[in-house]
């Protein structure tokens, strides 16, 4: 657990001070570090850090880097098994295959894996807090109620895939097309079932800051990737059949890691007689994996709309792409724009799941103003982080296209709309930002009713007007996306400047009892 030093406090108030507020008590920070220790209580040290206000800050922006910067690299390694998937079908199939691949990955995410990784975001807050308070046994009950519950969600999402053909029909979509895709959709569903169980475990090593194991089995998916997709799709040419094994295979691989390495770890803990162990066996219970799934749901609902409702709207971006003239070049623009666009996302994501962590664990251990500050100073690295990657973007925008595609037409359109692209990017960062914030205090319902209004009431109707009655296609597509995302950023920044930090603690304490 993350012990606060001396000078984070809420207001560093001497020993034997307390601050109440709702019910619940909060030790002054300087009686929670010391607390039991009180021969090495230095007065005169602690006094020194009392204003210093800058130190504190660049300590939790420097926690909050080395955190974050293991979370992209394990997250950028996840998003490139798709990603690279779709350079070797770009490379060596045709421009239509291409097209197949986009449009199955893109019903993949918003009708399935951004319900599932968003219901995650219940196991992020209550790991967390839980982590935060010290619960160890609580948090391996988590972890096995939302194994429980995402593994039940992957089969009713499987089975609503078996008719995903007659869903792009109606979405407008052409029925070669359309065809090819949902039968690609299909053989790639196990690895919704293996990404579904190695999220939750990602998270749950997160969220008490282990990040060697995410990182290491994120890294070896994606090396291993690239030999399947090279082995089926170059040395064998299995076509789509092979491109959907290789994501299969790929999405299997750091499952495995990760499941092992928790097993090892908790014979570790078990062996040493360590109180930080987990697992305690499989609970029964109604307190335990079986009992408290309501809890649970009145996180896991507004989590995955929050998640759904933005990933749904740059996804349904690429169905409308399939409505212009030339479908299989700007569907192929779109995805391959998405895709970078995506690619990029992770590194403000990861700063997000950082957040979460933080501030998530400070909610858990009653610090409400360190929880706070993590908050702000997350906010402003992101932003930061944001302007300059969008810079990057616009210098280099030649060389997106010609990561994905050979097709000079296809490079030549994604050029063009690299700068909206980056100007996109900006109220992403802060979105993913404050999100990290609203699902370390539990308050998801939040992002999910702004995302609703703005991507949903603003975004896509602006879209879509713009791209097809206006006729200015995939840049009107992507200027619609570029308004929504900045409008969202603002209404976000808005309700950061309004948490009720104190009262989020005394929620987090009551879903602990």
């Amino acid at each position: 657990m993350d012990v606060p030093e001396p000078g984070e406090g809420d207001a560093l108030l001497a020993p034997g001070a307390a601050v109440a507020h709702a019910g619940v008590v909060y030790p002054s920070e300087l009686e929670r570090v010391y607390m039991g220790r009180a021969a090495s209580f230095d007065v005169e040290r602690a006094s020194s850090l009392v204003g210093t206000s800058t130190a504190v800050l660049v300590r939790e922006a420097t926690k909050l880097l080395r955190l974050s910067g293991a979370l992209v690299v394990s997250s950028l390694a996840s998003f490139l098994v798709p990603v690279m998937t779709l350079a070797f079908v770009g490379r060596n199939m045709s421009k239509s295959e291409l097209s197949v691949v986009a449009l199955a990955s893109s019903f993949f995410n918003v009708t399935g894996y951004a319900a599932i990784v968003g219901s995650l975001g219940a196991l992020e807050t209550l790991i967390s807090n839980a982590h935060g308070a010290s619960s160890h046994a609580l948090k391996g009950v988590i972890l096995q109620r939302s194994i429980l519950i995402t593994m039940t969600m992957c089969i009713a999402v499987i089975v609503a895939w078996t008719r995903m053909y007659d869903v792009m029909i109606l979405a407008g979509q052409d029925p070669d097309l359309a065809r090819s895709a949902a039968d690609y959709l299909l053989h790639i569903s196990p690895s919704l079932v293996f990404l579904a169980a190695s999220d939750a475990m990602k998270k749950f090593f997160t969220c008490q800051s282990l990040v060697v194991a995410p990182t290491v089995a994120a890294l070896a998916g994606t090396a291993m990737t690239f030999l399947y997709n090279w082995v089926f799709i170059v040395v064998w040419k299995w076509g789509l059949r092979g491109a959907a094994l290789a994501v299969d295979l790929a999405q299997l691989t750091p499952c495995i890691i990760l499941y092992t390495w928790y097993t090892l770890r908790e014979r570790r803990l078990r062996e040493e007689g360590c109180d930080a162990r987990t697992w305690h066996g499989f609970d029964f219970t109604a307190r335990g994996a079986f009992g408290g799934w309501g809890e649970y749901f009145k996180l896991a609902i507004p989590s995955a709309a929050m998640v759904a409702l933005e990933w749904g709207v740059f996804e349904c971006s690429l169905l409308l792409s399939g409505l212009l003239d030339d479908p299989s070049l700007h569907v192929a623009v779109m995805g391959l724009s998405l895709n970078f666009s995506g690619t990029v996302y992770m590194l403000p994501l990861g700063v997000s799941s950082a957040t979460a962590v933080r501030v998530g664990n400070a909610i858990g251990a009653c610090l409400p103003d360190k929880a706070k500050r993590s908050a702000w100073v997350s906010l402003a690295l992101t932003v930061a982080m944001q302007v300059g990657l969008g810079i990057m973007s616009v210098v280099g925008r030649q060389a997106v296209g010609m990561a994905f595609s050979d097709d000079e037409g296809v490079i030549r359109a994604t050029a063009e709309i690299v700068p909206l692209i980056a100007f996109c990017m900006l109220g992403d960062g802060v979105n993913a930002s404050i999100g990290g914030m609203l699902r370390g205090i539990g308050r998801q319902e939040i992002g999910a009713k702004y995302n609703l209004l703005s991507y949903w009431g603003v975004g896509m109707p602006l879209a879509y007007v713009l791209a097809i009655p206006l006729g200015m296609g995939i840049f009107g597509l992507w200027t619609g996306l570029a308004t929504c995302a900045s409008l969202n950023g603002v209404i976000m920044y808005v309700v950061l400047r309004r948490v009720d930090w104190h009262a989020a603690v005394t929620a987090a304490s009551e879903r602990r009892r």
